[in-house]
């Protein structure tokens, strides 16, 4: 897992484990590093229909109320964009 030039932008958890949105360079797609509670699982989760390019970099995100979706946001131009949780 590369992670040059990328850094946390926002976070979010839930009983199993934490999930951090990176803020990622432009052209390339939303990226979710997860990490398990216990600390042994680490996922990077690159979700490939979501661009910086296409939206500008997402303020944060967070998981719907039943973990099955991610929503993302971009509060500069009033956007909101969702996607399977996990993928």
């Amino acid at each position: 897992m590369q992670l040059i030039h990328k850094y946390a932008k926002a976070m979010d958890a839930n009983e199993e484990g934490v999930a951090v949105l990176l803020n990622t360079l432009e052209k390339n797609k939303a990226t979710v590093i997860w990490v398990s509670d216990d600390g042994e699982t680490l996922a990077e989760i690159t979700y490939q229909g979501i661009e910086n390019d296409l939206i500008g970099r997402f303020d944060t995100f967070t998981f719907s109320p039943e973990y099955s979706r991610a929503w993302f946001l971009n509060q500069q131009y009033g956007e909101i964009y969702s996607a399977d949780w996990p993928l």
